[in-house]
């Protein structure tokens, strides 16, 4: 007790006598919501001065006894994303000196008080005592970096991650949306619903008689048309619940946007008679038209293009802009092909359904310019045809080139993923052993190059590259990220030139990674732990449907255990010194190599690579007694137990990862003062899906999750969450039913979501046209438009374009949210890093290329 009051006294001391803003301060812990609640505080010995941020913004004031303030700093308002909306975000700040009586007093954006207290005796004494563990944490921590800086990971271990089966593409696709059940809007009392705009509305339910995929509901005013609200019909229960004033509506019953997939490229909407809403009313099940008949292209091309069994054979886009200015685009299918004629073509029939209706039709092959077709009437039942030649002469949309290394060494079988940005469809056009590409495309295409996975073992990033007007290199380059291994501070730097006054901050914390060393038998002789790591979900004993595992080395090729046996019969025996059934093989160096793969695969991308000179990277491992994380049912039951050192937890009701964020933002802020983000690095040796999340403050925090069983290098996950933290920007999927609870506010404060779907009202106004498109939009192109679902809910709130980075993790960010992120950049780099365009087309991606946005 004497040595905290010791402690106590000597930080108090320095407070008092300190000259500088910079000085020692506290850390205080909150959780946000409707009220303040401080979680913790300690004593730090130095505070950074405030950080420039963009968004609203909350101020923390110190105020001494005479009412005099001593001092005031500014700090972005806390959200967190990625959680349930009535979750409460937890966060961290780190306020200058106080002394003894000083009042602390925490404002919000409108100026209402959210918290005060007194820094008596009480608190700066329990901050002194919680700064001694948090010290003697540092001080473990600083000697495990030390020992992990010192030491390389073993070429064992190496291999040990290279031979594990590659799930790039399947992480991908189930991206963060796929792991998240969706949950119904709650209902409130006698189904009223008081929206942001203000006023009673009335709950109006209803269903799609005939819907066999996902559809859109939409509300018009029956008086002047005017949009009113929309949401998706519920998959689960088949239903849509919209809330509406008293009125006469028109509904509009729209599955087109939502399944562009399906053998429909247009079916146009279904409207409803009009109907009166004037209390909370069920509608009878509604049906649709869905009559339809067929455009043909009889396209005669060069019989290999058909002819192989490939994935271009049947991909043939079309573009088309319907009577009612929808303008859409997608893949047709293969219906027929003919033999070789006498001019050496084949004949391929490309089939598309289409609603009654006069079209505009423009279609090709994959590397031939669109063949234009006006005035397209169709037919229900029947097809109306046009026949082309593209002869291999025409074919001049094909990009041929090398990849090579930043060494301008060829690179071998180079990961290459061409996406068409609409769909997400794409497909891989592998060059060949020397690094020599031949890619067929259409205008608008996204191409991707990447080391192949296995050779990626430093430095190497992707190089992504936007198809549009600009000449296309004849080399490709996938330069070098320069990743770095220099102690600093006590310290790991993995990139960044150190001056953290100009650069944004990332501190990389271990989570779930130990430091044992487990030996193993190796019973093949080939290097590798060969075995199954297995969670028993159901804890039955035996392998079922419900359970997760990971194949290890040489079980990489093998099949799925059978159920009912026990997948863990036959793995290479290992000797478990930590009683959690992972093999621990070199945990340090594991991750060491994920927090190098985070950096990779975030200045890899979209906007990124174009500024990687703002950033500082740093890491500090800290040990966890066991590996992995804890796992809780639904209902809260506990499946998965494991110690670690900030208690991370997945909740499988959304498949959310949780951490103590107090405790690693404390560490954070007292080890490295100018921290902006702290990434909470999670081991995961048996992939479940778990998704991390993001809490904005200053500084902020991310929980992200290391896959410990394979190098996944195309990951958009770290450019996403990372556009939340630097951008402000929003979500823009849906995961939760129903009308987002704001509904009709004109205030938010990201600039890639609204509330009100007003093209005067949203954020990006000034990137719409001014020719009055369609609202909300239902277009199918790179257009920026108002476009139906954002900040979790399907309806209620709209984003500026079909996909995005924040969408879907797609390759490429927005205009909004690219403009958004370089004025958040410059404003901290101060450098001047471009000049602003004077039109509104989005610049290029190239990798290292420096390109502008309006700002």
């Amino acid at each position: 007790m004497r040595r905290v009051f010791a402690l106590c006294a000597l930080l108090w001391t320095a407070f008092a006598v300190a000259g500088t803003e910079q000085s020692g301060g506290l850390i205080l812990s909150f959780r946000a919501g409707s009220e303040l609640h401080l979680l913790s505080s300690s004593m730090v010995a130095r505070v950074a001065v405030p950080r420039s941020s963009e968004g609203p913004s909350w101020t923390a004031t110190a105020i001494v006894p005479s009412g005099a303030i001593r001092w005031s700093r500014a700090f972005p308002v806390p959200r967190a994303f990625h959680l349930a909306t009535a979750d409460e975000p937890m966060f961290s700040i780190a306020i200058p000196h106080v002394e003894r009586d000083d009042r602390i007093t925490i404002r919000d954006e409108r100026g209402e008080l959210r918290w005060s207290q007194v820094a008596d005796m009480t608190m700066l004494t329990a901050a002194a005592a919680a700064s001694q563990k948090v010290a003697k944490d540092i001080g473990s921590a600083i000697a495990a970096t030390t020992r992990l800086h010192s030491s390389t990971a073993s070429h064992a271990f190496l291999r040990q991650l290279e031979t594990q089966r590659a799930d790039a593409a399947a992480i991908a696709r189930d991206g963060e949306r796929d792991h998240s059940p969706t949950r119904p809007l709650p209902q409130a009392a006698k189904n009223l619903v008081t929206t942001a705009s203000g006023g009673i509305t009335y709950s109006v339910t209803g269903s799609i008689a005939d819907a066999t995929r996902p559809s859109l509901v939409r509300a018009f005013n029956a008086a002047d048309g005017s949009f009113v609200v929309s949401t998706e019909q519920d998959w689960a229960t088949q239903r849509f619940q919209l809330p509406l004033a008293a009125g006469t509506y028109i509904l509009e019953y729209d599955d087109n946007l939502e399944n562009i997939d399906s053998p429909f490229f247009y079916q146009k909407p279904t409207r409803s008679l009009p109907i009166r809403v004037d209390a909370d009313m069920q509608l009878p099940a509604a049906t649709r038209d869905h009559a339809a008949g067929e455009f043909s292209l009889l396209a005669r091309v060069p019989c290999a293009l058909v002819a192989a069994n490939n994935y271009l054979q049947g991909w043939i886009e079309v573009w088309a802009k319907s009577a009612d200015g929808a303008h859409i685009e997608r893949q047709a299918k293969l219906d027929s092909v003919s033999t070789q004629g006498l001019d050496g073509l084949c004949e391929a029939r490309y089939v598309i359904q289409l609603s009654p209706g006069s079209y505009t039709v423009a279609a090709s092959p994959l590397g031939w310019e669109p063949r234009r077709f006006e005035d397209v009437q169709v037919i229900v039942g029947e097809r109306v045809e046009r026949a082309e030649t593209f002869a291999a002469a025409d074919r001049t949309l094909v990009w041929r080139g090398v990849v090579v290394d930043a060494s301008h060494q060829p690179v071998g079988n180079a990961f290459t993923l061409a996406d068409d940005r609409i769909q997400g469809a794409a497909w891989a056009p592998w060059p060949d052993a020397m690094g020599r590409f031949e890619i067929p495309y259409r205008k608008n295409w996204v191409v991707d190059f990447e080391q192949p996975w296995w050779t990626a073992t430093e430095s190497f990033v992707r190089h992504v590259v936007a198809m549009d007007e600009i000449p296309l290199p004849s080399t490709v380059v996938i330069d070098d990220l320069e990743l770095e291994s220099v102690m600093d501070g006590g310290l790991m730097r993995l990139y960044g030139n150190g001056d953290r006054e100009k650069r944004f901050n990332i501190l990389f914390i271990a989570e779930g990674y130990t430091d044992v060393a487990e030996p193993f038998t190796d019973a093949n002789g080939n290097g590798t732990w060969d075995g199954f790591v297995w969670d028993d979900l159901d804890k039955d004993g035996v392998y079922s449907s419900a359970d997760r595992l990971q194949r290890y080395g040489d079980y990489s090729s093998m099949p799925d255990p059978e159920l009912g046996s026990v997948p863990t019969a036959r793995n290479e025996p290992f000797t478990d010194l930590n009683a959690d059934g992972v093999p621990s093989l070199d945990d340090p160096a594991l991750f060491l190599i994920k927090a190098r793969d985070f950096m990779r695969s975030f200045l890899g991308s979209d906007f990124w690579s174009e500024h990687r000179d703002a950033f500082n990277a740093y890491a500090m491992f800290e040990p966890s007694a066991q590996a992995g994380y804890s796992i809780y049912s639904a209902t809260g039951e506990p499946l998965v137990s494991r110690s670690t050192r900030y208690g991370a937890s997945l909740d499988q009701s959304r498949n959310l990862v949780s951490v103590d964020r107090p405790a690693a933002m404390e560490k954070a802020l007292a080890v490295l003062p100018e921290v902006d983000l702290v990434v909470v690095l999670v081991n995961e040796p048996v992939w479940n899906g778990a998704r991390g999340n993001v809490t904005v403050s200053q500084p902020g925090s991310m929980v992200y999750m290391g896959a410990g069983y394979d190098r996944v290098l195309r990951d958009m996950t770290p450019s996403h969450e990372m556009g939340h933290f630097i951008g402000s920007l929003c979500d823009e999927y849906s995961e939760f039913n129903g009308v987002n609870p704001s509904n009709g506010s004109t205030s938010i404060w990201c600039p890639n979501a609204s509330y009100s779907a007003n093209p005067a009202d949203v954020p990006w106004a000034a990137w719409l046209s001014t020719v009055g498109p369609a609202i909300p939009s239902r277009n199918l192109d790179e257009s920026i438009g108002v476009y139906e679902g954002a900040d979790y809910y399907p309806g209620g709130a709209y984003r500026p374009s079909y996909r995005s980075t924040m969408r879907d993790l797609s390759p490429l960010f927005n205009e909004p949210s690219r403009a958004a992120l370089l004025k958040a950049v410059r404003t901290r780099v101060e450098s001047g890093l471009a000049t602003p365009h004077s039109h509104r087309a989005m610049p290029l991606v190239l990798s290292r290329t420096r390109k502008a946005e309006p700002l």
